[in-house]
């Protein structure tokens, strides 16, 4: 082959056709133009005004978006230039490219092992990344004169692309010259560069500023997203090899191949999901968003509104007010506002659950249709199996119609809400403009993972509202506070919503976010204690707080009983069925709300005798998390539908929304999957005593809607189940309940509603919201209980105190080995700390130390369990998707067939050998349920996987189990502990009898 000429930089290549395919290859120096492309689009279309001024602010264009704009798309151009490199160049399995290579480095001589070509024996082959990181402060201070402090930041940032920032990338010049390339490898990379500088009209002005840690690790997502949009090979959706053949490209035009590029980057970004919507010019009513005359919280926020977020100030609001006072409402109005013009763009909204995460969706998502009518907007559920419920696949198959180029189907067809594929791929869904989910996903953001800038990145000037804030644990809220420095210094707008917050939790989150604005912490008298229920806000202009007229609220007198002997007795025998028995003699819907599943399933199993089917269907009714995903979501759908708010009760399977049809006579029980969030309205509850500001949670599911008369219910009862033992003085809490929750919180909770009389003979009466902040802080304030019944209880409290603060303190050092350093001034310069001893994601089997955790949880398996007719689907499907996997394999390994053709025919193949695995997946996942009792898992971890459930990310940590008919039930009897599935109870568990 005829050496081909330095000056000719097609040679170098970025992307070759996969092997078995055609010889054909993308020129590096395309690709850079592709990237390049691609930013200039999403600067354009996705980046919001205020995105926009913070990157251009960061590198010292602040009078200068367009200058900016230019340099940004060139550092993103720049993230592959490692690529030109013996290193990555050498990979190629094609030993045609051997050839271009040898005249560019005399010390790099070459030998054919039996495949690729490799690096001389002693070299270190180095991530193109790193080399790009290397070689580019260099580069950037003699050819464009960027100062080498900047220039560093800069090279480290775009080399950060594949997730990770190294420590001293410049060593690697003198440790690894051969694999970076001596001789005319850097010249070859500053003629890539030059010719990259002159496509984009680099101008003479250069980056004068270190961006600071928010803006760097926003720049670095930016880059690595484009990157990703980039490398889409698609013919129709993407940027598709220049070459069909290993021939160096004559007479590469780059000014005429970036105009093409251009043009495909923006179908690229519509077939995507990312565009089809704009932001609003005009800041909506509240009335014109949600049909609604605005309450008095509402109208609280609407003035906070036009004082903070009218200017376009980033801030932190919390929002504190009682259950059932349209704290949503009041966020997304909130949200709304800041997104107008030039402000934040896109709102996430995180939830403690995933049942909480599918009703905020279907709220989210009306919200959406009456504010974005006449665009095409894209909305993600994220958490863990939201790509099995029936609803989202709906919204992903209507984004094929509706994101796709104007140019192609017109302005008309782009209206409607939709869910984007592309956003469904791991780490991408926090780049969706909407979204809810679980708060886990954001939680993401504060820890040391790859790809953590990406995240950032996600939630960049994005409003990112939090629920059920006094719902999460120490280890949780540290996270939170980490998270709450970093959506600060990155200029994103947040909103907390709680129904109890105490005046130290209240402070701790102000200050964690003005930390990130850049302010020192502010001292604790900075917030005054304004009486609950109220909003607090920060900003980099203001901090304060203020009260919401609670005369104008809704107030509730909430009788609280205490009932003793309530829980089952071994023959069958149950005084609180008795007492319910009495109550719905005119009908009635109750709630009765257990703290662990097995004491839900032993009170269900009780009660259903009691009270007989009417109608053709069940009075008693069960509702937890320990359910195969189908059986939960469809329970789901059924509680919401009998017990939610009048207007709406979910939806179908098919994303339609259901009505509400409420039994005339219900028991549900139910663990804390009713406390949080779901929007359900019951006429009494009955409860295990718990941590008081849970009581008050649970309680705000009583009469919470306008109902006209509730005939045996003229007032909304709390009863409490009375402890498992109880000498006249100190409660003893039974084992599960203890096992949840904190004996010493729930001795202050005993303690504060003792003393307010609510748990004597004839119980009492909580006044809401009045009553509210006192007993949070009777509970959780710093100030020690002022009379102590007898000796017994002040001996208790030490202890328990104790335990609880040693665990605390373990909860935050667990936290403290997992997040991200603070977004001090200096970080920029120290990129590497971001991503050093990284933790890993979705890999159960490592120790977990080194996981991403969100949640300090016990080790749990998850289980596929299989009834008798389903194993014999579960063996079909299995068998299509190994024929279609083989069928893809004979494929790829066969002659080739011309260039074209094979490609349709390899995206044939590939499309119907996903296709399978994904029937699979969801058929098996839609039957699993993740157990945490200790004898499941320490058996089921010893099990071996099937070996091809490895090639499938959902299976390969799941355990299928096949269940047979047994004594009239369907059982697990392979050994280990005994399972036992029913269609109503869900998942029970015998231990091993040792």
């Amino acid at each position: 082959m005829p050496q081909p000429k330095l000056d000719n930089l097609t040679i170098f290549w970025a992307k070759l056709a996969e092997r078995g395919e055609a010889a054909g290859y993308h020129p590096l120096i395309c690709h850079m133009l592709d990237v390049a492309a691609v930013t200039e689009a999403m600067w354009d279309e996705v980046l919001s005004g205020a995105a926009r001024r913070d990157l251009a602010i960061a590198l010292g264009f602040a009078d200068d978006p367009v200058t900016a704009r230019v340099w940004v798309a060139f550092l993103a151009g720049l993230h592959d230039l490692g690529k030109c490199s013996p290193s990555f160049a050498f990979k190629a399995a094609a030993i045609e490219l051997h050839g271009w290579y040898e005249a560019l480095d005399a010390d790099c001589h070459r030998r054919l092992p039996n495949g690729p070509i490799e690096l001389p024996v002693g070299s270190k082959e180095l991530p193109h990344g790193v080399i790009t990181a290397a070689t580019l402060p260099e580069l950037l201070t003699q050819q464009f004169g960027v100062d080498e402090p900047v220039a560093r930041t800069l090279a480290n940032l775009t080399g950060g692309h594949h997730g990770t920032f190294e420590v001293d990338a410049k060593g690697h010049l003198k440790n690894n010259s051969i694999s970076v390339g001596r001789g005319l490898w850097p010249d070859a990379r500053l003629r890539l560069a030059l010719l990259l500088a002159d496509a984009l009209g680099v101008p003479k002005d250069k980056p004068q500023a270190r961006p600071d840690a928010g803006a760097a690790l926003a720049l670095a997502g930016y880059i690595s997203v484009a990157d990703w949009i980039g490398s889409n090979d698609d013919e129709e959706k993407g940027f598709p090899h220049l070459q069909d053949s290993l021939v160096p490209v004559a007479n590469f035009d780059p000014a005429n191949y970036l105009e093409g590029s251009r043009a495909r980057a923006g179908r690229a970004l519509a077939w995507a999901g990312w565009t089809g919507w704009h932001q609003p010019a005009l800041a909506a009513t509240f009335w014109n968003l949600f049909r609604l005359e605005p309450n008095a919280l509402q109208l609280a926020t609407v003035a906070l509104a036009e004082q903070i977020a009218a200017h376009g100030e980033p801030g932190l609001v919390i929002i504190e007010a009682p259950m059932g006072e349209g704290k949503t409402e009041a966020a997304f109005y909130l949200a709304d506002r800041w997104g107008v013009g030039d402000g934040p763009r896109g709102i996430y909204i995180g939830l403690p659950t995933m049942a909480t995460s599918n009703q905020m969706f279907t709220r989210l998502q009306k919200f959406l249709a009456q504010r974005y009518s006449a665009d095409a907007v894209n909305v993600q559920l994220l958490h863990g199996r939201a790509s099995l419920l029936d609803e989202i696949q709906a919204l992903r198959d209507r984004a094929h119609e509706l994101f796709v180029p104007v140019e192609i189907y017109g302005e008309d067809s782009h209206s409607g809400i939709a869910a984007a594929g592309w956003f469904a791929a791991p780490k991408r869904g926090l780049l969706a403009p909407f979204a809810a989910g679980t708060v886990d996903q954001l939680l993401l953001t504060g820890l040391k993972t790859r790809h953590v800038a990406v995240r950032l990145f996600g939630v960049h000037r994005k409003t990112v509202i939090v629920d059920e804030v006094h719902a999460y644990d120490t280890y949780m809220s540290t996270l939170l506070e980490g998270v709450l420095r970093w959506l600060g210094a990155l200029g994103s707008p947040v909103i907390l919503l709680s129904a109890t917050l105490t005046a130290n939790k209240r402070q701790s989150l102000l200050d964690a976010y003005r930390e990130g604005l850049g302010f020192a912490k502010a001292p604790a008298e900075a917030v005054p204690d304004t009486p609950y229920p109220r909003l607090s806000w920060a900003t980099p202009s203001s901090q304060d707080c203020r009260g919401i007229d609670a005369a104008r609220m809704r107030h509730k007198s909430l009788l609280v009983s205490l009932i003793d002997d309530a829980m089952p007795h071994d023959d069958g025998s149950c005084r609180l069925a008795g007492l319910l028995q009495k109550r719905l003699q005119e009908g009635g819907c109750i709630a009765v709300v257990c703290n662990t599943v097995r004491r839900a399933q032993v009170m269900y199993d009780a009660l259903r005798h009691y009270f007989p089917d009417e109608d053709g269907g069940p009075i008693v009714r069960l509702f937890h998390a320990r359910y195969r995903f189908k059986e939960r979501s469809e329970n789901e759908r059924r509680v919401l539908r009998a017990f939610g708010k009048p207007d709406t009760g979910g939806t179908n399977p098919d994303g339609d929304p259901t009505q509400v049809e409420r039994p005339r006579k219900a028991i549900l029980v139910a663990t804390q999957v009713i406390e949080q969030s779901l929007d359900l309205d019951f006429d009494l509850m009955v409860s295990d005593f718990a941590p008081a500001d849970l009581l008050l949670q649970r309680a705000g599911r009583l009469q919470r809607h306008d109902r006209g008369a509730r005939p045996g219910f003229l007032k909304p009862e709390l009863w409490l189940i009375g402890p498992e033992a109880y000498d006249g003085s100190l409660p003893g809490f039974d084992r599960g309940s203890r096992y949840v929750y904190a004996p010493y919180v729930l001795l202050r909770s005993w303690l504060s509603l003792a003393q307010r009389a609510l748990l004597g003979t004839d119980g009492g009466v909580i006044v809401l919201p009045d009553d509210i902040q006192g007993i949070i802080e009777d509970v959780y304030g710093d100030d020690e209980p002022r009379r102590l019944p007898d000796g017994h209880w002040e001996a208790e409290l030490a202890k328990s105190k104790a335990a609880l603060e040693k665990q605390m303190g373990k909860e935050v050092l667990e936290a403290n080995m997992r997040w991200t350093p603070k977004p001090g001034g200096e970080l920029s310069g120290q990129l590497h700390l971001m991503t050093r001893d990284f933790v890993r994601e979705d890999q159960p089997d490592v120790h977990v130390q080194w996981q991403a955790l969100t949640r300090l949880a016990p080790l749990a398996v998850t289980l596929v369990l299989l009834l008798p007719d389903e194993q014999e689907e579960a063996a079909r499907l299995t068998a299509a998707w190994l024929q279609a996997r083989r069928e893809y394999g004979r494929f790829r390994r066969s002659a080739s067939a011309p260039g074209e053709e094979r490609r349709r025919g390899k995206d044939r193949l590939d499309a119907e050998r996903r296709k399978a695995r994904r029937q699979l997946e969801v058929f098996m996942l839609e039957r699993a349920i993740e157990v945490t009792h200790y004898d499941v898992v320490g058996h089921w971890r010893s099990q071996k996987h099937p070996d091809y459930w490895q090639d499938s990310p959902a299976l390969s940590h799941a355990w299928r189990v096949d269940l047979v008919e047994s004594d009239g039930a369907m059982r697990y009897l392979g050994g280990g502990p005994l399972l036992t599935l029913d269609e109503n109870s869900g998942l029970k568990v015998t231990p091993v009898q040792r």
